[in-house]
């Protein structure tokens, strides 16, 4: 499920990664498009020059002409024509930077030309207006006169006159192309030639000579002056017109020649706009096809991701729907296994609870050895009941996150002592060397750490090394790390000599569930080492494996212990009770208590009734939870018993009951919650108002312990010393009675002695021979709790350790010292 969401994700991805690559490439081309448009519809600079520098200089012209036609005009308007026509000069000169056509360019050397021609013109009709004075005329003949001799003379006289002529040339225009000559037809006006106009003056001489008549009077010079100069007069006036018509016709032809231009440059200026049109019309199709083709691919690229999304997304809700379905089996395999767990939890701890209990009552009836056997075995093949179910119980809970670490003040060598003297007798049963080799820095501090769980995931490793140990040894390392002022570092390593673990197998044996091939006749579930591992997990350390085929295998624990805050706390690990050393701890004798039993199951209630009244407790039971009110108020109990998963009234809301019935003690009354589920924690039951707690199965031991516990006062069995039967052989007789029990006391006491010598020296097989003597004795007193006691040290089983050994010994002695004195009373 997970790989096909990835394949959507890749897909999706995929799928925007091209469309958005196909948007900016497409965005990229149409901003591209967009910026030669635009650059296309900016306005021709260029073509702008152009028409700003023929109609600059058509302006120039009218300017010049309109100064031209001011005859006589004075020397500074001079000027201003001149510099006007200088201006229209340095336009041709521009122009022809800006123009590229041969033609246009040999219009502009005409322009230039005509400008030229026209300032020559100009130049000549202002010294024509200035010979046709009149003053000059009449200063000029009058100083020719004078000039004359006055002798007479015959003077030729020649005469002279003036011809101007004009000289028109036709230069035909440049060829063109087609559409030039079709956009021709179209511009009425157009020349197809251009005309240029020369004009020479050459003055020509007559031939015809004049007599000169020296006796002319002064009126013939004068009427002669006269008509000189009124005929120069005319001459100049006649070139005048001459020149002025002529300037008149350059200006025609300049102005002519630069419409001309003008509408050229229009005329090129609307080909190129054609041009450009067409340009952007073929490039706008185009780009409107490429658009169309982008969004033809984009369409068909989202339809065929969209095909394959979807398909993927249809296989991905077939998948889930399967997950689901899966799923739902999980979950309720998952809460199988549960109920599962809650069954192994309850139904089946609640009758193995009996089973061990009662085994437990048949043992303390002095079976013989045979029957000793049978209860033996029977008792070890339900404690492996016990140890799997716990197991699976732990595994569980480990699951679920139900399991809780509780740290608390305890001394490192001291627990690694009970777990050394508690699996002791089990190597040296199957014939294995154990070693304990403690090296704690600072043995006398106490650490804060859960040591029950330590104990189990040392227990689960020396149970594995043990196991799997045929022949050799199995050593427990143990040392402290200082790592700061208040933090430590526990190291635990257990070694064998087995036959070791291979290295692909070393990881794989902490799953759950797991056995090496070499191991399937072993027994257990293959979760010890997975529990082992989860509980130091929990406990935030360390679990290593270094192990070696044929040479054995050594397991490492690393665990952060900080110490404790109160170095004098008492040592918890030696006040609790081992599970090996039940059978050793001891039952006081004393006061009569009063307990209320309240239990649905008939069984576990009688088992328990029978446990409590070994030990001399006073016992009421109840099967139904509905009566116990009424039972609390016609007797005063000391203290109440329940199971918590009852039908009709579960043990919390009895408790609740109890605790508001107002009868007067139950305020306060200590109440023990009994239970085969280990679904809650201890703590869970103290919250919720219970006094003490106990898992089924347990024993009598344990039981009494927890009662003397919650009591100020400790329970003991009655005292039933019956002598009687010690005496029946005086019959009568005082004195011989007495004699009997001075002996008995005697005797006693020299078996005490040799007890108390046996216990000094820890000389069990010592202790067992005095057991065993003294054993027929003390049964006909009647002290079964002192019996017991002896046929425990009789038996010297190599389960009961050293300590357990030496306290039950010691208990037999003061119990024996005790009924000594109790003899020696009876003697007076």
């Amino acid at each position: 499920m997970k790989e096909q969401s990835g394949h959507i994700t890749s897909k999706v991805i995929l799928g925007y990664i091209l469309l958005i690559t196909i948007a900016v490439c497409s965005v990229a081309y149409i901003y591209n498009i967009v910026e030669k448009v635009a650059e296309e519809d900016e306005p021709d600079h260029q073509a702008r020059r152009k028409v700003y520098l023929v109609t600059n200089t058509l302006s120039l012209l009218y300017e010049s002409e309109a100064l031209g036609q001011l005859v006589g005009m004075p020397q500074n308007e001079f000027r201003h024509f001149n510099r006007t026509l200088n201006k229209a000069h340095n336009n041709m000169d521009s122009l022809r930077t800006l123009v590229t056509d041969s033609m246009q360019l040999l219009k502009i050397d005409t322009i230039d030309l005509l400008l030229e021609r026209k300032r020559w013109n100009t130049r000549r009709l202002l010294e024509t207006w200035q010979e046709a004075n009149t003053e000059r005329l009449y200063t000029e003949n009058i100083e020719k006169i004078i000039a004359v001799r006055d002798t007479i003379v015959n003077e030729v006289q020649v005469q002279e006159r003036v011809e101007v002529k004009q000289d028109t040339v036709v230069v035909p225009r440049k060829k063109r192309g087609f559409f030039k000559r079709l956009a021709d037809v179209f511009s009425p006006g157009k020349e197809d030639t251009s005309i240029v106009v020369n004009t020479t003056r050459e003055i020509v001489t007559d031939t015809l000579v004049n007599a000169y008549n020296p006796t002319d009077t002064i009126v013939s010079v004068l009427k002669s002056i006269q008509d000189s100069v009124a005929w120069q007069r005319q001459q100049l006036m006649d070139q005048l017109l001459e020149r002025a018509s002529n300037l008149r016709y350059n200006n025609s032809v300049i102005t002519r020649e630069i419409n001309q231009m003008l509408r050229n440059i229009e005329e090129e200026e609307m080909e190129a706009s054609l041009e450009r049109v067409y340009k952007k019309q073929v490039l706008l199709r185009e780009t409107s096809h490429l658009i169309a083709g982008i969004a033809i691919v984009s369409v068909v690229i989202a339809f065929l991701f969209l095909f394959f999304i979807s398909r993927d997304i249809s296989r991905s809700k077939y998948y889930r729907m399967q997950l689901e379905k899966a799923k739902q089996v999980a979950e309720s395999l998952l809460r199988s296994r549960e109920k599962l767990m809650l069954t192994i939890s309850h139904d089946i701890r609640a009758p193995l609870s009996s089973i061990i209990g009662y085994i437990e009552l048949l043992l303390r009836r002095h079976p013989d050895e045979r029957q000793q056997y049978y209860l033996e075995n029977m008792k070890g093949s339900s404690d492996h009941i016990l140890s799997l179910v716990n197991d699976l119980l732990d595994f569980q809970r480990l699951e679920s996150g139900e399991m809780e670490v509780h740290s608390v003040p305890f001394r490192v060598p001291v627990l690694f002592d009970e777990i050394y003297t508690s699996f002791q007798p089990i190597a040296e049963a199957k014939g294995l060397r154990f070693v304990l080799n403690l090296k704690p820095e600072e043995t006398g501090q106490v650490y804060m750490g859960d040591p029950i769980r330590i104990r189990q995931v040392v227990g689960n490793l020396l149970s594995n090394a043990i196991k799997f140990t045929e022949a050799g040894r199995v050593v427990l390392l143990v040392s402290l790390q200082k790592l700061s002022i208040i933090n430590y570092q526990l190291s635990i390593t257990v070694s064998d000599s087995g036959p070791g673990i291979p290295k692909e197998e070393q990881e794989r044996i902490f799953g759950e569930f797991t056995r090496l091939a070499d191991t399937e006749e072993a027994e257990g579930f293959g979760l010890g080492l997975s529990i082992t591992r989860k509980l130091l997990s929990l406990m935030n350390g360390t679990l290593a494996l270094d192990s070696t085929p044929g040479k054995g295998s050594d397991f490492t624990i690393l665990l952060p212990l900080p110490l404790a805050d109160n170095q004098s706390l008492p040592d918890v690990t030696a006040e609790a009770p081992d599970a090996g050393e039940a059978e050793a701890l001891p039952l006081f004798e004393g006061q009569d208590v009063y307990c209320l039993l309240v239990d649905d199951d008939p069984l576990q209630l009688a088992l328990t009734e029978e446990l409590l009244k070994q030990s001399h407790v006073q016992v009421v039971g109840c099967t139904n939870p509905h009566n116990v009110l009424e039972l609390l108020r016609n007797t005063v109990f000391n203290a109440i018993i329940t199971d918590i998963q009852m039908p009709t009234l579960d043990g919390y809301h009895l408790l609740e009951r109890i605790r508001t019935s107002g009868i007067p003690g139950t305020d306060k009354i200590p109440v023990i919650a009994l239970s085969a589920s280990i679904a809650k924690e201890h703590e869970h039951y103290l919250e919720a108002g219970f006094t003490g707690f106990l898992n089924k199965p347990f024993t009598a031991a344990q039981l009494i312990s927890l009662l003397n516990e919650l009591l100020t006062l400790h329970l003991e069995a009655k005292s039933e010393l019956n002598f009687s039967s010690l005496t029946a052989f005086a019959g009568e007789d005082p004195e011989a009675s007495a004699s009997i029990l001075k002996t008995f006391s005697e005797e006693t006491r020299k078996s005490i002695d040799l007890l108390r010598e046996a216990l000094e020296g820890k000389d069990r097989e010592e202790a067992s021979r005095i057991s065993h003597k003294l054993i027929p004795l003390f049964t006909m007193l009647g002290a079964n709790s002192l019996v017991q006691h002896l046929r425990i040290l009789e038996k010297n089983d190599e389960e009961l350790t050293d300590s357990g050994w030496y306290h039950l010994l010691g208990e037999v002695i003061e119990q024996a010292l005790a009924i000594v004195k109790d003899a020696e009373s009876a003697i007076g």
